[in-house]
């Protein structure tokens, strides 16, 4: 793991130490070619050198879907000392346009560039990045509303790296599998904890298979990842040694399958807001439902039901985009409320009840859609579930849920009901069961399937 001064104000260009101590030690690995940190040096320093010389804009959005290019544009960005935007690439032309006139971000960047003219002579350009400034952006996913724009600075998202590094024995000999997008919080994890420990970074095909052939060490994946590996292999490939799971603690059929395989699964939670994990734990070392035990940056209180965080991690902040300001998302007492409904247990091991935003109230009663989606998704044939609320005259409140596969049977539909009231109540009971469209990004949008239930004028 490389020492870094966290106190000292800024921070080192990693790609040019590494370039120096192990040239031709590689990052990042493609299907087809390996790439050093040598010619990532390179690389990074002719667009730290446009940047500074060419282009004027403060605020770059990076719009790519080669991570080699977003790798390179971003650490080329925060050398050049500019404002970062992570912009989903899934997000259409119109779709980008608007997002970027909303924020003002004033010069965008995809494909790596090939020079023509001389920019050999890097000499004057920074070597350092200012580590407590805020130049990362980020987008929440939106699933409960409209997407915020959160604020990070490089200490912020190293400083997590740094803690989760240790608890899942990230070092110099880890090859860690990037099968998500810098713009998603997962995928800048990946990046920042290889980093840190000079590991490598191996593009994602998309397939079980490059467990093995590519001697993955570390994986993050969600649930349904997660099954198709525990299908796929027979027994855990040796070199595998962190599958890190997020999205909640996994349900207790897939469960069973990790002990049976004794896959080296760890569990966590943490969000765009406090730069990824900040609890994670060992299956095994969990109480059943738990997430992962809090690591040492970080400070949890329950308040009235609520998960409040205090952690050197968190984000300085979102940008207001009707006048680009940075607004506080701390309370008084720099907590931030992260809207989970949570429990603390005496280990230091957190669990999530569900959202306080998703809980709706029928005929009196509170209703935790994510209640009603842990014992519909015990049925292994479900691969996904949500439940969200619905109008109703008499009641205030119903629940709809949504599924996939749907069902062309009645009689399954109605072995759910059976299982939701003898396990919860007949009100947690859905009045309406609908088929899940297919997702339009890496989640799914509560709000998109109220407005979709809405729309079935049910």
């Amino acid at each position: 793991m490389k020492k870094i001064d966290w106190k000292a104000g800024e921070f080192p260009d990693l790609f040019e130490d590494f370039s120096k101590e192990s040239p031709d030690q590689i990052f990042f690995e493609e299907p087809d070619i390996k790439h050093s940190y040598s010619f990532l040096h390179h690389k990074i320093k002719q667009h730290q050198q446009y940047l500074v010389k060419d282009c004027s804009a403060s605020k770059i959005g990076i719009h790519t879907n080669n991570p080699l290019s977003a790798i390179v544009w971003f650490w080329a960005g925060l050398l050049a000392r500019k404002k970062i935007f992570l912009l989903n690439h899934y997000l259409s032309d119109t779709a980008q346009k608007n997002l970027c006139s909303e924020f003002g971000i004033q010069h965008c960047v995809s494909d790596l560039l090939n020079f023509s003219k001389d920019y050999s002579n890097n000499s004057q350009l920074q070597t350092k990045i200012p580590m407590n400034d805020g130049l990362i952006h980020l987008f929440s996913s939106g699933s409960t509303g409209k997407p915020r724009c959160i604020v990070h600075s490089l200490y912020t998202v190293m400083i997590n790296a740094f803690h989760a590094s240790h608890v899942l024995n990230i070092d110099n000999s880890s090859r860690y599998l990037l099968n998500l997008p810098l713009f998603h919080v997962s995928g800048l994890s990946i990046f920042c904890r290889s980093l840190l420990a000079k590991a490598c970074i191996i593009k994602s095909i998309h397939h079980p298979t490059q467990i093995k052939s590519q001697n993955i060490s570390h994986i993050s994946v969600v649930e349904n990842q997660l099954i198709s590996l525990l299908e796929f292999y027979d027994k855990v490939p040796e070199n595998l040694k962190v599958v890190l799971v997020g999205g909640g603690p996994v349900r207790d059929s897939v469960r069973h399958k990790i002990e049976e395989k004794k896959f080296p699964v760890y569990y966590t939670y943490g969000m765009t807001e406090t730069a990824s994990g900040i609890a994670i734990g060992h299956y095994s070392e969990l109480e059943s439902g738990y997430s992962g035990r809090i690591l040492d940056h970080t400070a949890l209180k329950i308040k009235n039901d609520e998960c409040c965080i205090q952690c050197s991690s968190l984000s300085l902040g979102y940008i207001n985009p009707a006048n680009h300001q940075l607004y506080s998302l701390t309370d008084s007492e720099a907590y931030f409320h992260s809207g989970d409904k949570a429990e603390i247990n005496q280990k230091g091991q957190i669990k999530i009840i569900g959202r306080l935003d998703n809980m709706f109230i029928s005929n009196g009663e509170n209703i935790h859609p994510e209640a009603i989606e842990a014992v519909i998704t015990e049925n292994s044939w479900v691969n996904h579930c949500f439940v969200v609320q619905h109008p109703h005259p008499d009641l205030g409140y119903v629940p709809v849920a949504f599924i996939l596969p749907f069902p062309t049977n009645i009689s399954v539909i109605q072995d759910l009901e059976k299982q939701i009231k003898s396990r919860l109540s007949s009100l947690h009971c859905p009045k309406h069961w609908l088929e899940l469209p297919k997702k339009q990004s890496l989640k799914y949008s509560r709000l998109a399937l109220k407005e979709l239930a809405t729309k079935e004028q049910l």
